[in-house]
């Protein structure tokens, strides 16, 4: 084979018309069934029946309207396709129980999707045409910990070579959608100096990602506050910081609730009673737990995303910087729209999103174009790791 480079396209799923027309599919796995199959070296005959009748299916036709569009632009690349999305349109992300991994997700499928690749001396370029809210927008999580693994700046060693033990980080690229950028307030922060309320609207049912910045520096354990949440004045959830555990990977208190129904909501933060430890504290005592909470609360960032909702934003305390997961993490460059709304997200040093096209269009389908160009530049520069991709990227931008 002369192939060089591959095209990894983690989506909804892909269509049976489509798949038929890759000419170069080396791999396919269904996150679904949990099916991988593998090329000898191209899925061919049996293989390419097998993965036609039983894994092409694609309910949200996204993922083959992205495939579509990468094969008008690299017809001639290999690829490796991942459909990562179950039936009701939700992504497969890792699954845990008791702290270790029962099932893969995107980011273990697309690791499995890099090793092919490189175990076949190839390149590649993964093409990330979804996004969420899942953590704080800052690089951190359990996606962020994988990539960083086998994406960055490194030099360059055989790409066959998959049993070294320092990974080859030159010659894989993955390049993600921003979000919509539409200017929606799906993302508000504060810190509660007084009584924060958050006022916005849902047009159904939606969920909300809250993290906390328990202000380390202070005594932090005597940071008590709660959140209510009243939906068209009718109070109807209320929950206590205190008991929120911190998150593993920043180190911030997190929280996701759901909130029904349609119309205006309101969330209030505010000062809480501290949990009684014994019944015997002096009265002086809680005073100054008390005062030490008030005082850590009023320095305490608060952050909360629109994490499932078509129609939710927030109206007040709105953070123009809306940058979604994975395009935030800085293993992964960012694409979005000149005319769109991102805010100044700024994630380890790095400015998101790295491109930003001309034009309209739902920037998922947009992506393609970046892909291709990414492709095509490793075709020229097997070498190139990832920080030397954003440069070439970031020196074709527009001034």
């Amino acid at each position: 084979m002369s192939i060089k480079n591959a095209v990894i396209v983690i989506d909804s799923g892909f269509s049976q018309d489509v798949v038929a027309q890759v000419k170069n599919l080396i791999g396919f796995y269904d996150l679904n069934s949990g099916i991988t199959v593998t090329g000898a070296p191209l899925i061919k005959g049996d293989q390419a029946q097998f993965v036609l009748q039983n894994l092409c299916r694609d309910p949200l036709d996204h993922g083959s309207i992205v495939l579509r569009g990468l094969l008008l632009r690299k017809p001639d690349c290999a690829f490796v396709l991942v459909r990562a999305f179950d039936d009701a349109g939700a992504l497969q992300r890792t699954g845990w129980s008791n702290g270790r991994v029962v099932s893969d997700g995107w980011v273990e499928a697309y690791l499995w999707a890099r090793q092919l690749c490189a175990s076949r001396g190839f390149t590649s370029v993964a093409n990330l045409s979804f996004g969420g809210y899942s953590h704080a927008q800052d690089g951190s999580g359990w996606e962020s910990f994988k990539l960083a693994s086998v994406v960055g700046s490194g030099k360059p060693v055989d790409f066959a070579d998959v049993t070294s033990a320092v990974p080859n980080l030159s010659g894989h690229v993955l390049v993600a959608a921003t979000g919509p950028g539409d200017g929606r307030g799906i993302h508000c922060s504060f810190t509660a100096s007084e009584n924060t309320v958050v006022h916005g609207f849902q047009g159904g049912t939606s969920v909300y990602n809250l993290w906390v910045d328990r202000n380390v520096s202070s005594n932090s354990e005597h940071c008590h506050w709660q959140l209510l949440v009243k939906m068209n004045g009718r109070e109807v959830a209320q929950h206590q910081g205190y008991l929120l555990p911190r998150n593993i990977w920043n180190d911030r208190q997190q929280l996701t609730f759901v909130l029904e129904g349609e119309g205006n909501f309101e969330f209030s933060i505010t000062p809480a009673s501290a949990p009684v430890v014994s019944v015997q504290e002096p009265a002086d005592l809680v005073s100054e737990l008390a005062s030490a909470s008030d005082a850590v609360l009023a320095s305490t960032r608060f952050d909360i995303f629109v994490a499932q909702g078509e129609d939710a934003c927030f109206f007040d305390h709105v953070d123009a910087d809306a940058v979604s997961e994975p395009a935030c993490l800085s293993q992964v460059i960012a694409v979005g729209l000149q005319a769109g709304s991102y805010g100044n997200c700024m994630v380890n040093g790095i400015a998101k999103p790295e491109v930003k096209l001309a034009g309209g269009g739902p920037i998922s389908f947009r992506i393609a174009e970046v892909t291709a160009l990414v492709a095509g530049l490793l075709e020229a520069n097997p070498t190139l790791d990832i920080a030397q991709v954003r440069q070439k990227l970031l020196d074709l931008q527009p001034q």
